[in-house]
């Protein structure tokens, strides 16, 4: 039960074979954990992920997968309550957030010279040399 709130792990709903160990009274305690437990703390859980985030390890958006997977598999559980999907929808949209705020920065575009700049303005190449006024 504690990887269920603590993780969150959502493996007892996706994965046939571990659905198949537990019972339906511990599914149904599973899922009231899960509603009572991480649903309302998915901020919290969320930025405990973000400040565990190690990007020499992965990229942002391969750690965050298994937190995403839990989550749209709680949305699919509890399809028929209005506010645990309002959180789950809000926590989903965090996490695409994060993802795009920790992509490492040198992955991303950097003009050159043919390109245009903050200012969308095109620097063309310098056509003279620095040294063709001085006199040797």
């Amino acid at each position: 039960m504690d990887l269920v709130v603590t993780t969150p792990d959502a493996d007892f709903l996706t994965v046939e074979r571990v659905g198949r160990v537990f019972r339906p009274s511990e599914r149904r305690q599973f899922l009231s954990a899960v509603r009572t437990k991480v649903i309302p703390k998915l901020d919290d859980i969320i930025w405990d992920w973000k400040f565990n985030y190690n990007s020499d390890r992965e990229e942002p958006d391969e750690y965050f997968d298994m937190l995403q997977g839990a989550l749209r598999a709680y949305k699919e559980e509890f399809s028929d309550d209005n506010q645990a999907i309002s959180l789950l929808d809000a926590g989903l949209e965090r996490i695409q957030e994060l993802v795009g705020e920790l992509h490492p920065i040198d992955k991303v575009s950097k003009p050159t010279l043919l390109s245009p700049d903050d200012l969308g303005i095109i620097t063309p190449p310098p056509t003279r040399d620095l040294f063709d006024d001085i006199d040797l």
